[in-house]
């Protein structure tokens, strides 16, 4: 025996699932907003860009954050280690606060429409990853 379902449950589904949908949409809109998700970095124009609203993981999935990643390809009069310093000071000069750091990357925390962001920069030097030498900025919104 097929169900068919009526018109109202039909709606209320839908209705449902573009809550769901939307429920993302305002963390991903708070890491685009981001000085760190936008323009230049180091002077540098990014190769690359992902980004991704999460997800609430529906009744019984895990939370997936919304995130953002740039990936920069740095030239190769510039030195790597320059670059990454100079992102570090601009992510301090734009509000984050570093939290650790070493030769090859750093993360920073911010809080961003009352909700805890992780940057994570770090430096590529493997071709089969991406632009090598390169820099990847990633930004991610804490889950719930």
């Amino acid at each position: 025996m097929r169900t068919v379902a009526s018109p109202l449950a039909r709606r209320l589904l839908i209705g449902g699932v573009l809550v769901l949908l939307s429920a993302c949409a305002p963390e991903l809109s708070s890491l685009q907003d981001d000085p760190m998700a936008t323009g230049t970095l180091a002077g540098m124009e990014e190769v690359d860009r992902n980004e991704d609203r999460g997800s609430s993981g529906g009744m019984l999935g895990k939370p997936e954050p919304a995130k953002v990643l740039r990936i920069f390809e740095i030239p190769p009069d510039e030195d790597p280690a320059e670059v990454l310093a100079e992102a570090l000071v601009t992510a301090e000069d734009r509000g984050w606060q570093v939290r650790s750091d070493n030769a090859t990357g750093f993360v920073a925390e911010r809080d961003l429409d009352d909700r805890l962001a992780t940057l994570i920069v770090s430096l590529n030097d493997d071709a089969d990853l991406g632009p090598a030498p390169g820099l990847y900025v990633s930004l991610r919104m804490s889950v719930d």
